[in-house]
């Protein structure tokens, strides 16, 4: 353990509170950086009140030096995955580090000695709990640091790669995003769309917010 650096689990609503704020401190000078809803982050984690504890574990650590919070990390034994995929695999994620290899290879070793002790023997991450969450953005960003986040996929600093690379992780897959330049749409899509509307089995149209109810209940049922 590197002197002066403490990890220990999450233990009470100021730790938590600790926890979800420390982005704020990681994201400060980026500008394209999107705040996260607390309340969303608060949820998922609430073990008593989130449909995803029911079928997972997850633990939660803080790194601090000095009193003051510079990483966190989630360690995450998805149970339904390890049923379905028939392996042991665990996972890390709600992954925020300093620019520092020995925070960020003491958070990945508690969250890997909590995954041992629950029978993983593979590690993957970073997964926010998993990809059917509302924080999902899985992964760590490569390329595209200048452009705002895309929906529903990783925005992390330039140096997150190289915290895991250093600690002995290497890359599992890609996970592309493409941006779309000014404000057209490529023929292609276009006339995929034209022909989809000129079938007549399908219908688009505009949330109709005077039945907001029942426009909540259709989209649940999709």
């Amino acid at each position: 353990m590197t002197r002066g650096l403490d990890v220990r689990p999450v233990a009470g609503r100021a730790d938590l509170d600790r926890f979800l704020r420390l982005p704020w401190r990681i994201y400060e000078r980026d500008p394209n950086w999107v705040p996260p809803l607390l309340s969303d982050v608060r949820r998922a984690l609430d073990s008593r009140r989130h449909p995803f504890h029911q079928h997972a574990e997850v633990a939660t650590f803080l790194a601090a030096r000095d009193g003051s919070v510079i990483g966190r990390i989630a360690a995450i034994a998805n149970r339904a995955h390890n049923e379905f995929h028939d392996d042991r695999t665990g996972f890390f994620g709600l992954f925020e580090c300093v620019d520092e290899q020995p925070v960020a290879d003491a958070l990945l070793h508690a969250a890997e000695v909590w995954l041992r002790e629950r029978g993983m023997d593979r590690v993957q991450g970073p997964m926010n709990l998993s990809t059917n969450e509302e924080i999902c953005s899985p992964g760590v960003l490569v390329e595209g640091f200048h452009r705002p986040p895309v929906i529903q996929m990783a925005h992390t600093p330039v140096y997150y790669a190289g915290l895991l690379e250093g600690a002995g992780y290497a890359k599992d897959k890609d996970l592309i995003a493409y941006w779309l330049e000014g404000w057209e749409a490529p023929p292609r899509i276009k006339r995929a769309y034209d022909r989809l509307l000129r079938d007549g089995r399908i219908r688009l149209r505009s949330l109709d917010l005077k039945h907001l109810p029942a426009e909540i209940d259709r989209i649940q049922n999709v």
